[in-house]
């Protein structure tokens, strides 16, 4: 079963667990909660990277071709950001995708 035939259903069993590959099943409320810190850590590192960079959101909407209030909730953490927008931020922030999601990782684990 995968997870878009498990979501919707309303069984007491499919409300409380998702399967994921491999056997391992998570508690709905583990992957908002999950969700919830990995974005408050994309927002943190994002958010420090810019600073660090010099850069304003106004230098980042324009490049990345982004609304000034879509790269503000990016940053507030309401808000995805695709894998494409990240590699381009990092090429702004002249680091890497890999060393971005590295600190997000490491930020999210700290967050609770």
């Amino acid at each position: 079963m995968t997870l878009t035939s498990h979501i919707g259903r309303t069984s007491p069993q499919s409300a409380r667990r998702v399967p994921l590959p491999h056997g391992f099943f998570y508690l709905r409320n583990e992957i908002e909660d999950f969700r919830k810190r990995w974005n408050r850590a994309i927002a943190a590192v994002l958010s420090g990277a810019r600073s660090d960079a010099d850069l304003t959101q106004n230098d980042i909407a324009e490049a990345l071709q982004l609304s000034l209030s879509t790269v503000g909730r990016i940053e507030g953490g309401e808000r995805e950001m695709t894998i494409a927008d990240l590699a381009l931020f990092a090429r702004l922030t002249k680091t890497t995708p890999a060393a971005l999601i590295d600190l997000i990782t490491r930020w999210s684990n700290k967050i609770k």
